[in-house]
């Protein structure tokens, strides 16, 4: 079997939850050294960006982040967000974007949705020339 970044993650993930806080520290050497050993210490980024999913995952809660053009009530984003993303435990976090003239973006850690009135009218353009 050949090793990808995302059995990396996934073995220390399943270290992190066996192992006491004592003795992590050793077996994250270890971790780190047999990555470097392999040549797989290139990797790390895509394995800490890896971990995160699992551990999103794992908790159950989804981290979306909204951009609009202007500030919004958070209630009403949310409830926007939760119907556009069919997820109901988010955690939410929104940012204020003028160069939109209207709508919002959502992202979560591996979907975007561009529902801003730029994106709606790209995609009818795109529509359109087909």
């Amino acid at each position: 079997m050949k090793l990808t970044a995302k059995h990396y993650a996934q073995a220390l993930y399943e270290l992190s939850a066996e192992v006491d806080s004592p003795e992590k520290s050793k077996y994250m050497k270890k971790f780190l050294s047999t990555m470097y050993s392999r040549g797989h210490i290139k990797w790390l980024p895509t394995v800490v960006r890896e971990l995160g999913l699992i551990e999103e995952r794992a908790s159950g809660i989804t981290h979306v982040r909204v951009t609009t053009a202007r500030e919004s009530d958070s209630n009403e984003v949310k409830k926007i967000v939760q119907e556009a993303i069919s997820e109901d435990n988010i955690e939410l976090t929104t940012a204020v974007d003028p160069v939109l003239l209207g709508g919002m973006r959502i992202e979560t850690r591996d979907k975007r949705w561009d529902l801003s009135v730029r994106g709606q009218l790209q995609a009818l353009i795109h529509t359109m020339q087909r």
